[in-house]
This record gives C-alpha cells, sequence and structure tokens, in this order.
C-alpha cells in the first residue's frame, strides 16, 4: 500500500512537471528536449504506478484464493466432526 501511495504522489508530481515545462516552453523558457524529457518521466511513472497496481490486485486475488481454500477446508473439517459424533454409540 505505501508503495501505490508512492508511486501516485510521483505519478501527480509528473504530471505537474509535464504542465510547468510546457507551459515555460510556450513562454520560450524551455527546450524541446525539457518537454520530451518531462513527458517520458511522466509516462514511466504511469507505468510503474499501473504495475504497483496489479501486483495489488494479483496479491487480492491470490489472498482471496487461499481464504476461500481453507474455509472449504474448515467446512470439510466440521461435516467430518459432525458424521464421527452422529455415528458415535453410546
Amino acid at each position: 500500500m505505501e508503495q501505490m501511495k508512492t508511486q501516485q504522489n510521483t505519478f501527480e508530481l509528473s504530471k505537474q512537471l509535464v504542465a510547468i515545462i510546457q507551459q515555460r516552453f510556450q513562454l520560450n523558457s524551455a527546450t524541446d528536449l525539457e518537454v520530451r524529457e518531462a513527458q517520458k518521466s511522466f509516462e514511466e511513472a504511469g507505468f510503474r504506478l499501473l504495475n504497483v497496481q496489479y501486483i495489488a490486485k494479483v496479491a487480492e486475488i491470490e489472498l482471496q484464493r487461499i481464504c476461500n481454500n481453507l474455509n472449504k477446508v474448515m467446512v470439510e473439517k466440521v461435516k467430518s466432526k459432525k458424521t464421527t459424533i452422529l455415528n458415535f454409540k453410546f
């Protein structure tokens, strides 16, 4: 979660940087190279954010799968204990 917050902040900052550099470019205060570098930084930040979000979703799905498997095991154990208790002769 911390990585996602960090990458989200980085993405937002790089987005702001692109806007600032583009304004500077329009005022003839920035070069084509500076604009391209800011855009590249923005794209890379976007890819990193998507990657972190993807990894988090995969982890969430895996956790749900594991919990579902544990629930199935617990249900089977409860069923087998009920069967054992019901078959017990006094």
